[in-house]
Parts: structure tokens; sequence; C-alpha cells
């Protein structure tokens, strides 16, 4: 009995909201959010949050202080790094922000046009159908962009990047990263570090950073790669157009 009493106590406490437009804050714990319909503000404050915004245009943060008693979300804030948590936030159908704040998130848009920003941690995102804006921030990030024309950025980190189906814009930074353009017109900027990247079906164009990157455009179309500092390895097209590429495999 005394094993059962603890884990009660332990147990995440519930929030609803109803189906018109809520402004809901959890506690400095963690929470389970249910926004219901409407166009909902959430902020999870502290712990390791769950929030599903359900249909509607939702802002959601993971993280986030809020004064006592505050009735408005511009009394709040999501710029204090202590309050940051491993947190889920599911959009929902409807054109979504989701702001996952400091930890190892997991953010997922669903239908609609979404902006998704992951900030600093280990994050997953999949940004769901949508021509969705996604920001990875800094650590190691998985991405998927799902169907529509995407724009994806990382910052420092390692990430995985699958831009899906779609004409998508795929920037990162630092770390030796894997990207996928998938099916659709790309356009690939990638940073400083050891990258692999493979453009997908489409007419694509990649621009490498410094480091020795394996590139991938064998397609049966036309596209464009310009290699940057390093010494690069490129298999591609012979229509393709290569610039300042190393080692070239073409048929």
């Amino acid at each position: 009995m005394a094993a059962a009493a603890a884990t009660l106590a332990l147990a995440a406490p519930t929030i609803e909201g109803t189906d018109l437009a809520d402004f809901l804050k959890g506690t400095a714990g963690p929470d389970v959010v249910l926004a219901k319909g409407g166009d909902d503000v959430v902020f999870g404050l502290g712990g390791d949050d769950r929030i599903d915004g359900g249909p509607g245009r939702d802002v959601l943060h993971g993280d986030g202080v809020c004064p006592p008693g505050a009735e408005r979300p511009d009394a709040c804030n999501d710029d204090d790094d202590r309050t940051g948590g491993d947190d889920v936030l599911r959009g929902g159908d409807g054109d979504d922000v989701l702001l996952g704040g400091r930890g190892n998130d997991v953010l997922e848009g669903g239908a609609g046009v979404d902006s998704l920003s992951a900030d600093a941690g280990n994050d997953r995102v999949d940004a769901g159908d949508g021509d969705d804006e996604v920001d990875g921030g800094t650590g190691l990030d998985r991405i998927k962009g799902g169907a529509g024309d995407d724009w994806i950025a990382t910052g420092a980190g390692s990430d995985i990047i699958d831009g899906g189906a779609g004409d998508d814009l795929i920037a990162t930074e630092s770390g030796n990263d894997r990207i996928d353009g998938g099916s659709g017109n790309d356009q690939i900027d990638s940073g400083r570090g050891n990258d692999r990247i493979t453009g997908g079906s489409g007419r694509d164009t990649i621009n490498s950073g410094p480091g020795n990157d394996t590139i991938d455009v064998r397609d049966g179309v036309r596209d464009v790669v310009n290699c940057g500092a390093g010494r690069d390895t490129v298999r591609a097209d012979r229509r393709d157009k290569l610039v300042s590429c190393e080692r070239v495999n073409t048929r």
C-alpha cells in the first residue's frame, strides 16, 4: 500500500481547458495540460510537462515564468533559463506556435502552418503537414519536416534532418550533420563539420560548408552543388553542376 500511495503522490496533475480560447498555466513540477479546442495559450512552467493544444491556433510554451495570480499571457515570459524541463508539446490541427525552451524536448506540430522552436537541448521535432518553420537550436536534434515547403534551421550540434516532401530550405551550423532533403526542389546550406547530405528527388541546390562532406544528388534531374572548404565526395548525375568539388563520381 505504501508503494501505491507514493506512486499516486508523484503522478502529474492534469489541467484541462475548454473549447474556448483558454490561458492555462502549469506548476513548478510535471504537468499534463489538455487545452482542447479554441485558440489557447499555455505555459508549462517548471518540470517535465506534457501539453496537447488540440484543434485551434495555439501557442504552447514548455517552460516559462508567470507571477502568482497571473490572468493574462502577457504577464508571463519564457526567458528564464531556470525553468527548463524535458517537455512534450503537441500542437494538433491548426496554425500553432510551439516553444520548447531548455531541456530535451519533443515537439509535434500536426496539420497546419506551424512555427516550432526547440531551443537548447537534444530535441526531437516532427513538424507535420504544412509549410512549417523549425528552429532546432543547439544540441543533438532529430528533425522531420513532413509534407510542405518547410524552413528548417539548426544550431551547433550533430543533427539528423529529414526535409520530407516539398520545396524545403534547410540550414545548419557546426556539427557532423546528416541531412536528407526528401522529395522536392530543396536548398540545403550546411555549416562547419563533416556532413552527409542527400538531396533526394527534385532540382536541388546544395551549398556545403567547411569540412569533409559526403553529398549524394544522383536522382536523374539537374542539381547544383557548391562544395566548401575541405575534401568533399560527391555522387552526381553527369548533367549536374558541380563547383569546387574534390572527389566526384558521376554516371
